[in-house]
């Protein structure tokens, strides 16, 4: 499908598991089919989210031992310190993602789109 960059995938056919994440992998070809359809360049989402991490996971896991996925902490990157306490690891990981997430929001949302009649 490489020959095919136009062609997008959602769901279980792409890799990942549950109800969830096909959905948030179908909003992702949706949003993309979009801006592929304006004439736009897709923009990945960020890898320290849960979006980023799954399209990360499924686009670069070995394809020998691949198996499809839920998304959990342990795929999102780790921080760039040591934290012990889980919880508190978690929360990091959440905030971070947060942020990263509302940046390319942004960042997406100021891609004019400019449709021809």
């Amino acid at each position: 499908m490489k020959a095919h960059p136009n062609v997008l995938f959602a769901g279980q056919i792409c890799g990942v598991e549950g109800y969830v994440e096909s959905i948030a992998t179908g909003l992702i070809a949706g949003m993309n089919a979009a801006v592929l359809a304006t004439g736009g360049e897709p923009a990945p989402p960020p890898r320290a989210t849960a979006f980023g991490s799954l399209v990360h996971y499924i686009t670069q896991a070995e394809s020998k031992n691949f198996q499809p996925a839920n998304i959990t902490f342990d795929l999102l990157p780790a921080l760039d310190r040591k934290v012990r306490d889980r919880k508190e690891r978690h929360r990091l990981q959440c905030e971070h993602a947060l942020h990263e997430f509302d940046a390319w929001l942004q960042r997406i949302s100021l891609q004019p789109a400019s449709v021809e009649p």
